[in-house]
């Protein structure tokens, strides 16, 4: 009989999809499970994530993110073997465990930068009826199934949730999984709130001592206040002094955000290893070019700096939603 890979490190089972997508419409997802590799790209060499790719070809294989150092084909056949590699991107990350915790690492900014961002702080807090700063940490099943109550309410009052579809997952497996996670302590949830309103959140998880930024959101009308800002540098101070945790993880993505807050960044790829057959090939195949499609779509809307004007139009549609 053949032997169960997922019981052996570094390996685990998961269910994942691809999504199909034309500019920002997503219209089809293809579930499949998988094994994916479960060494963080902080504890990898560069380019040494797929030679751990087992012999056994009859399985589906997923390197989420794996430090590279150069581009790797979209598309390869290897023997019995399709290997996608659909992303390369910037992967950011904050070293929790650096000497002198929270304090030295915020000397890793500049004097204008820290005060910058304590000042968001202080405004945040001058916001609130008390004059204080009112943030949440959730951890235990019963205040994580509380955390996921307010987060869902506030998550679809975002134009991001509304029109691209992804907000805070609403589905009962989420929800349970979530529950599941807090029952081994792995969860986190982070609130700010103005008054008895919720004004941004961040979920995450943990696991083998890296901290994921997993779903994040904020009330838009807020946005003056910076809250994204101000909840990032709340939950990394309570995650300094979380002897548990090791890296906070902003997953994949350019983005000023993760630029300002991080300690390291490499770039990655992340790749997927399929049996080479038919029908796998074909969705493959699709899924790169409509990849390609979406990449022309892009460069022509930033070549006639339509960008700005597209997110205004869904802010608006948006808007006009929540008044029907």
């Amino acid at each position: 009989m053949m032997n169960d890979i997922s019981s052996v490190a570094p390996w685990r089972r998961l269910r994942t999809s691809l999504g199909y997508r034309i500019a920002i419409f997503t219209f089809w997802y293809w579930r499949f499970d998988a094994l994916a590799y479960d060494r963080h790209f902080t504890e990898l060499q560069v380019d040494e994530g797929l030679s751990a790719l087992p012999d056994d070809n009859s399985q589906c294989y997923i390197f989420p993110s794996y430090p590279i150092s150069k581009t790797p084909a979209a598309l390869r056949i290897d023997g019995d073997r399709l290997i996608y590699t659909p992303k390369t991107f910037p992967n950011y990350f904050v070293d929790l465990t650096l000497a002198g915790g929270f304090e030295q690492y915020l000397q890793g900014f500049s004097s204008k930068t820290r005060s910058t961002l304590k000042r968001k702080v202080r405004r945040f807090a001058e916001a609130s009826p008390d004059g204080k700063l009112d943030w949440r940490v959730y951890r235990s099943p019963q205040e994580i199934g509380e955390f996921l109550t307010i987060a869902t309410a506030l998550s679809e009052l975002t134009y991001q949730a509304r029109l691209l579809d992804c907000g805070l997952p609403t589905e009962p497996e989420f929800r349970e999984q979530a529950l599941e996670l807090a029952r081994q302590g792995l969860a986190y949830g982070f609130m700010l709130f103005v008054g008895d309103r919720a004004a941004a959140y961040v979920f995450s998880q943990r696991h083998q001592g890296v901290v994921s930024y997993d779903y994040v959101g904020h009330d838009p009308e807020f946005n003056a206040l910076s809250p994204g800002t101000v909840l990032q540098y709340q939950l990394l101070e309570y995650l300094f002094a979380d002897p548990q945790a090791k890296v906070f993880d902003f997953t994949e993505g350019e983005g000023a955000h993760k630029a300002l807050f991080s300690t390291g960044r490499r770039v990655c790829a992340k790749s997927l290893v399929f049996p080479r057959r038919f029908g796998t090939g074909l969705l493959v195949r699709s899924h790169l070019l409509l990849g390609k499609l979406n990449d022309l779509i892009d460069s022509l809307v930033d070549r006639l700096a339509l960008r700005q004007k597209i997110r205004r139009l869904i802010r608006r549609g948006a808007a006009s939603a929540e008044n029907t």
